[in-house]
């Protein structure tokens, strides 16, 4: 019984693949491959430098096409699904590339086919990985989408012959044609609302973006940090941190209560809530790096703290290969409660009390500060008092330098004959 249903589990997950626009970005990255197969083939001479600069040129265009998109994504603060796009604009370079094949021009033709197929490599294994779901899909369908391109580079290999250009040309203009006529009725489609590709089959990630705060959870993190930043110059550390660690905790238990696989948008709230305490408590590990190392190994223990850091975000990643969501939500909980209630009384007890630097310097090395006597006034104890064999009616003040005054008084009878003897002794 259990193998009927992992073949029917892998069936409805091929058949969530064969939507149009899915299997449009599939072909057009077949067709990349393809370009890139007649490279492969036709362009290892090096002759002279100007037909094999094209190679620089096309990655060029791809930086400056993720630099901005990436600005773009952050002006609007959501995934603008601008994918097809820029296909559009790659198949285009393309087919400009095969009509400079079909004239021998093949120097002009390398520069606009490595454009075209830079472009189409990039906007279609982003588009791949944003259609996935959260199901843990996402590899097995960047598999596939790797295989077509590398089946593509090989079919093109095997079919373009180097010494026979305009033949390669017809066969990458009928590509290239079809699939700009595929890529318009997607988008006419998509206009008359028979097929919607502008969204994620995540239904948690769709909402993000809908609310403007997709961006991964971070927008709402460092609105955390700042808010942390502000109770922190009224309330000490150790209270900011139990007062949020208890509340991190309460949200966690609410979250488990409430999800569901069918409705997860109902955690929303939840989430978002997380992520800012998560960013109110965060300062307390980098204050207690900064506060409880030594000075010569401070950068060593921010460096420690930097790779444990990555090393959570990275293996976090690996919540997506998990086949039952709700089994990596509870390890990923009972983890996460397990360290704040273990972190809260570690900080009530042991947080410094933050100081000038050279006591912390103190602190890290034992030293402490003696009391200080309590001020004396009399004269006996002070040094501020000078005797001299002088009447009283002539003595005065002395004032060496700002602040130290020197008051004289006169020499009793009886001190006098004391520094006699001791003259004569």
């Amino acid at each position: 019984m259990r193998l009927p249903s992992m073949v029917d589990n892998v069936w409805k997950r091929f058949m969530a693949m064969l939507s149009l626009p899915d299997l449009l970005v599939l072909v057009c990255l077949w067709a990349s491959g393809f370009s890139l197969g007649y490279y492969a083939k036709s362009a290892y001479v090096y002759d002279n430098l100007w037909p094999h600069w094209y190679a620089l040129v096309g990655g060029l265009v791809a930086l400056a096409l993720t630099l901005g998109w990436t600005l773009r994504k952050h002006k609007k603060q959501q995934y603008s699904y601008d994918h097809y796009y820029i296909i559009f604009y790659g198949l285009l370079c393309s087919l400009m590339g095969s009509c400079f094949m079909l004239t021998r021009q093949l120097a002009v033709s390398y520069y606009f086919s490595f454009v075209g197929l830079s472009v189409q490599y990039l906007a279609g294994f982003s588009y791949v990985s944003l259609r996935c779901d959260a199901s843990g899909s996402r590899p097995a369908r960047i598999a596939l989408a790797n295989s077509l391109y590398a089946g593509g580079m090989a079919t093109g290999f095997v079919i373009f012959n180097e010494m026979e250009p305009q033949r390669s040309g017809l066969i990458a203009l009928g590509i290239n044609l079809l699939l700009l006529c595929l890529v318009c009725l997607n988008e006419l489609l998509h206009h008359t609302g028979c097929i919607n590709y502008k969204e994620s089959r995540d239904l948690v990630f769709n909402l993000l973006n809908e609310e403007k705060m997709l961006y991964i959870p971070f927008v709402l993190y460092s609105a955390g940090t700042s808010f942390g930043a502000l109770l922190l110059m009224r309330y000490t550390p150790k209270l900011v941190y139990l007062l949020f660690g208890l509340i991190q905790i309460t949200l966690i238990v609410a979250l488990l209560c409430i999800y569901s696989d069918e409705q997860s948008e109902h955690c929303f709230l939840f989430l978002c809530l997380i992520y800012i305490t998560m960013g109110v408590l965060s300062s307390q590990g980098i204050h207690w790096l900064l506060e409880c190392s030594p000075f010569l190994h401070t950068e060593l223990a921010l460096a420690a703290g930097f790779v444990l850091q990555l090393c959570a975000m990275e293996g976090s990643k690996y919540e997506s290969y998990a086949t039952d969501t709700w089994i990596a939500l509870i390890i990923v909980s009972v983890i996460t409660q397990a360290l704040t209630a273990l972190a809260i009384p570690v900080v009530q007890w042991l947080q410094p009390h933050s100081a000038s630097l050279v006591d912390v310097r103190n602190r890290l090395l034992g030293i402490r500060r003696q009391s200080l006597p309590p001020e004396q006034t009399q004269f006996w104890h002070t040094n501020h008092f000078l005797a001299h064999n002088k009447p009283a009616n002539q003595l005065e003040s002395v004032q060496l330098g700002r602040s130290r005054v020197f008051q004289q008084y006169p020499i009793s009878g009886s001190d006098t004959a004391e520094n006699h003897k001791g003259h004569k002794f």
